[in-house]
């Protein structure tokens, strides 16, 4: 499914891979059967532009399809991105560690040990993490300066968009009310047989088998390669959604999220307090 490829990518490095699947409706807050996000991997891994991207565009639901933001989801393990970020030996962590902290990162979740942030990176023996946050903790980041980091890091990567039907254009029912399907926001791809990142792994060993068990091997190869072929053709319709088609129909408008960035920073006036230096650099 798209969340695999949006892991298997922040895992890689590949910024635009992530942008396209993002672009084409990927939920950012997918996570794998350990509980990690794409943006657990891209903090692991080191990979600074994937975790701007990935926190620029955080806004997901969970399996119970509530709005979520991937900053705020844990791993089976309690780990937060900013766990992961002290914990990691990239030498991209402080840069990370410092990214999350200012873009709103809860610096005082626990994991499953009640372990936070800080106390992970001193028992990792994280010096630069853990000066970092003496100083937050002394200083520590406002409300403004975070949402100021965030609005930044949105302005160079927000590629997510806020669908709004026209309903003016919808059946109604019996009583007067809009009937919105699913159809009319997201194309529905057809289900895989068998999980996305396992598609590979099979080929080879079906491949593997081919002299001791022919038929059975060829058959199993075929059915892979059709299943690679309709993941190809999944991956194709998130990265160009029917959402244009409806748009151009009259059924559907679309508004940029930063429009509504920019909307309330006009109505709230922006603060004349600059950000501290001692936190930034």
């Amino acid at each position: 499914m798209s969340g695999d490829q949006l892991r298997i990518n922040a895992i890689k490095g590949s910024a635009p891979d992530l942008i396209a699947l993002l672009q084409g409706g990927t939920n950012p807050c997918s996570v794998d059967a350990n509980g990690c996000t794409a943006l657990h991997f891209g903090v692991w891994n080191g990979h600074v532009e994937c975790v701007e991207i990935l926190t620029a565009n955080d806004r997901g639901t969970d399996s119970e399809g509530r709005h979520i933001s991937a900053l705020e989801l844990q791993t089976d393990s309690g780990f937060t991105a900013l766990h992961l970020a002290v914990s990691g030996s990239s030498e991209n962590m402080l840069e990370i560690t410092r990214f999350l902290v200012l873009c709103g990162a809860n610096r005082f979740a626990t994991d499953a040990l009640g372990r936070t942030p800080a106390e992970l990176a001193e028992e990792c023996g994280n010096m630069k993490c853990c000066k970092f946050f003496e100083v937050t903790h002394r200083e520590p980041p406002t409300e403004e300066e975070c949402h100021d980091s965030l609005q930044t890091a949105r302005e160079k990567h927000l590629v997510q968009t806020r669908r709004k039907l026209d309903i003016s254009t919808l059946p109604v029912d019996s009583h007067g009310n809009p009937i919105i399907k699913r159809e009319d926001k997201l194309p529905i791809p057809k289900e895989l047989s068998i999980p996305e990142h396992h598609i590979f792994p099979q080929a080879q060993t079906a491949y593997g088998a081919v002299r001791k068990d022919g038929a059975s091997a060829i058959k199993s190869l075929v059915m892979l390669v059709d299943q690679s072929v309709l993941n190809e053709h999944r991956r194709d319709q998130l990265a160009n959604s029917v959402e244009e088609n409806l748009r151009k129909e009259g059924k559907m408008v679309w508004k940029d999220s930063t429009e509504d960035e920019v909307e309330k920073r006009a109505m709230k006036g922006k603060n004349a307090r600059g950000r501290r230096s001692s936190i930034i650099k």
